[in-house]
């Protein structure tokens, strides 16, 4: 018999001899040897509380045991977890039976980290007196301080308590790194690349430099997350970029990388090359510069991407900003471009304090458009709007050369926010549109309507002055130009509104408004002209509502509004104004003056609260055009709102709408701020050129704006030694912000300990 023979057999033996044959018989069984094989694993050492599982090529049904289970223990099915540093044998035995003895496979293992705290290079510190090699699998047990790059590691754990302190070296893992306790990142040279997951839940992420963390596989957690200047890069593939406060943030590799909840970023948010970040429904925050790439794609859904810095999505081509649905897209500073911008019921809004352009190459067309800068957003490309504009504050400026269309009505429009220079009506359809015209300091709403035809695109805009410039000659005119017409007594020359066919032939109903003179004549008194180039003509009045006149145009030039009362209390020509040198030099026009005693300038920080800063006389009676001008040689830092009004020798008076003007000094850098980081009392100096006024605060902000200490101080012309007690503020980052000053100071950016 043989082991291959293996179960239970008869055996007959039979005598077979010449006389006689006899036979016997009797039953035996075979049993087979036991079989434990051989054993294999994916590694032959782990880290501390790392797994491994081997397998048998032997027969099922052994069992699995450790030699020194303090050093490595394996369950029932083979998973083998590294328990502190050594080596030991793990075993599989099958019994034996019938005889035969136990068959026993082993498979030694090593369980590698650290054994003491010290620096990476130093051999003493690593199990078996040799450093982490290639593909290892480590646990960090002390606290280790790399000073020298380390090899590309397999799997690395970091255990609780426990800190892994990166220089100015490269740390790289190409498998797993698991950080139950803290990384630090301290130099700006320091890098740690992880090219598979990243887990810090329990433990601690911390930069304390410029330093760099790139992650490229599945990133559960940063852990406690302190980003101090750092860079966090996500360059895998398809990746879920954390909910976190980050200092500067990249996205680059190949697949999307989707916002998994709201992101604040407080420097720079880089979009490379041929990466895609969607923010889907969140809101994505950035203090500092946005950069979309060439080829890179920022994606909106219905989510927010609020870009309080620079906006740059320029390149060679362009980055592209996508839009899946009805999301918004805030500037709030510097657009250098907006690169290839499509969407569908998206809204782009300017909020900036500064003035704002719109830059997209040959053209740019958005579905909502939203402005709120009092400084105005001035067109450096052809801008089409879709739906909705929305006028908040600030104008927008338009040319020929970059001209603003519309399809249709303007929400909004005031004297400090409205369209200043040309803009299209593209009435592809009969609807009503409003449209807020102006000059930057003065505007009229009008109303544009296509009477039958087909499509046709009409320009509109608001022209300062006489009708093409004619001259006014009251000793020939009583209206101060030729005019034909029964009912109209006095004709505005203050403004008009040059309307065109910029394509297309319908005719338009037109309506201009009366309801922004000091004294609106009655209904019945006004009357819309039209110049046909060399006189004035009253138009047939199509109907009158709510201070609007609608005429019907079939011939194309300027519009004015006519007077069939009491004269047009229009006799204001123009109000304008200019800063140079912190001085601000006021004029205004008057075509001519009845029973005009004085007139009175005001000043105002905020267009709400007045003060008088001066007296001019008036000329009586006169139809001489006279220039007036007037020097405030202490206007305050930033926008100065001045108003004119005009009294009469008995007393009544009318105010004329304000102007804004702004005078802005030269910012205040350069000053010292320390110590920073900062623990409790923060010391500031500033040399400065001018006192800078009685109400001068320092405002603690946090990286969302919010205000969180607010001091009141004097600063003087001259050295400033100022001192800010931080000691009440949690540790984070935080911007020192000056309020209330003549000169603008810039803000400076600190961390709390």
């Amino acid at each position: 018999a043989t082991t291959s023979m293996s179960g239970s057999y008869d055996l007959v033996v039979t005598d077979g001899n010449s006389c006689s044959s006899a036979t016997s018989s009797t039953s035996i069984s075979v049993t087979a040897p036991p079989d434990a094989g051989s054993l294999s694993g994916s590694n032959s050492s782990i880290g501390v509380s790392q797994t491994v599982q081997l397998t048998t090529s032997g027969s099922a049904g052994g069992n699995w045991g450790s030699n020194d289970a303090s050093i490595a223990s394996v369950n029932s099915s083979g998973l083998v977890t590294g328990v502190s540093v050594g080596s030991t044998n793990i075993t599989y035995t099958v019994a034996g039976s019938g005889g035969c003895s136990d068959d026993v496979a082993s498979y030694s293992i090593s369980i590698l980290g650290s054994v003491s705290s010290g620096n990476w290079s130093n051999t003493s510190i690593w199990s078996g007196g040799i450093k982490p090699t290639a593909g290892q699998n480590i646990t960090i047990l002390h606290d280790i301080t790399i000073d020298e790059s380390t090899a590309d590691l397999g799997n690395l754990t970091i255990n609780s308590g426990t800190n892994l302190s990166v220089g100015a070296f490269t740390l790289e893992v190409s498998g797993t790194l698991d950080n139950n306790g803290t990384i630090s990142i301290t130099n700006s040279s320091s890098i740690v690349d992880v090219n598979g997951d990243y887990n810090a839940t329990g433990g601690n992420t911390t930069f304390s430099a410029a330093g760099r963390l790139e992650l490229a596989g599945t990133v559960t957690s940063l852990g406690t997350f302190t980003p101090s200047t750092g860079k966090v890069i996500y360059n895998g593939g398809a990746q879920n970029v954390l909910a976190e406060n980050y200092s500067n943030l990249t996205l680059r590799g190949s697949g999307v990388k989707t916002a998994s909840g709201n992101i604040n970023v407080t420097n720079e948010l880089v979009i490379r090359n041929g990466t895609t970040f969607d923010i889907a429904a969140t809101t994505t925050t950035v203090t500092g510069t946005t950069y979309v790439n060439s080829s890179g794609t920022l994606s909106i859904s219905t989510g927010t991407f609020d870009a309080n810095g620079t906006f740059n999505a320029s390149g060679t081509p362009v980055g592209d900003i996508t839009f899946t649905g009805a999301g918004s897209l805030e500037l709030g500073s510097t657009v250098t471009s907006l690169g290839n911008y499509t969407g569908s019921n998206s809204t782009i809004l300017f909020n900036g304090s500064s003035a704002q352009t719109i830059n997209a190459g040959s053209g740019f067309t958005v579905d909502n458009l939203t402005v709120n800068n009092a400084s105005g957003v001035t067109l450096n490309t052809d801008v089409t709007v879709n739906s909705a504009l929305t006028l908040t504050s600030g104008d927008i400026t338009s040319t020929s050369t970059n001209k603003l269309s519309l399809k249709s009505s303007v929400s909004g429009g005031s004297s400090s926010s409205h369209i200043s220079g040309p803009v299209d009506f593209i009435a592809d359809a009969t609807n009503e549109c409003t449209i807020p015209v102006g000059n930057g300091t003065d505007y009229t709403p009008i109303k544009l309507q296509r009477s039958g035809g087909s499509a046709t695109t009409y320009t509109a805009e608001y022209t300062t002055g006489t009708a093409s410039g004619a001259s006014l000659d009251w000793n020939s005119y009583s209206l101060g130009l030729p005019h034909s017409g029964s009912n109209i007594s006095s004709v505005n020359h203050a403004y008009y509104v040059d309307i065109a066919q910029a394509s297309g032939s319908a005719d338009a109903h037109v309506s201009l408004y009366f309801g922004d003179f000091t004294t609106v004549p009655s209904a019945t008194d006004q009357y819309v002209v039209h110049w046909d180039g060399s006189k004035w003509e009253e138009m047939t009045t199509v109907s009158r509502s709510g201070n609007y006149v609608k005429v019907l145009a079939t011939s194309f030039s300027p519009f004015g509004q006519g007077s069939g009362g009491a004269a047009l209390p229009i006799d204001l020509v123009s109000f304008t104004g200019k800063c140079e040198n912190n001085t601000v030099e006021l004029e205004f026009v008057v075509a001519s003056q009845i029973n005009n005693d004085y007139y009175t300038i005001e000043r105002s920080v905020d267009g709400n609260e007045w003060s008088e800063i001066g007296l001019i006389e008036g000329e009586g009676n006169t139809s001489t055009q006279i220039t007036y001008k007037w020097i405030d040689g202490n206007p305050t830092n930033g926008v100065n709102y001045y108003r004119l009004s005009q009294t009469d020798y008995d007393g009544t008076s009318e105010t004329f709408a304000p102007i804004a003007i702004t005078c802005e000094t030269a910012p205040v850098d350069g000053y010292s701020v320390y110590p920073n980081p900062a623990n409790g009392l923060l010391n500031i100096d500033l040399e400065l050129e001018n006192n800078q006024g009685d109400d001068v605060s320092i405002e603690v902000r946090d990286i969302n704006g919010k205000i969180l200490q607010i001091q009141q101080v004097q600063l003087t012309r001259g050295y400033n030694h100022l001192e800010v007690d931080l000691s009440e503020i949690p540790s984070g980052v935080y911007m020192i912000n000056f309020a209330g000053t003549k000169d603008h100071i810039k803000q400076s950016r600190i961390i709390k300990h």
